[in-house]
């Protein structure tokens, strides 16, 4: 219960960043996404390779 509570708080922090946030801001937040993204699936690429 605890995990579904936070996992909608960050949910809702992430809806709502936007509408806070300059273009560059957004710029920032959407290419710190897509590294992490990247990230995650290298992780996975290179965690089953080995």
């Amino acid at each position: 219960m605890k995990k579904l509570a936070i996992a909608a708080t960050v949910a809702l922090a992430l809806l709502l960043t936007p509408h806070f946030l300059r273009s560059y801001g957004i710029y920032l937040l959407t290419s710190w996404l897509v590294y992490i993204i990247a990230t995650m699936g290298l992780n996975l690429t290179v965690g089953y390779a080995c």
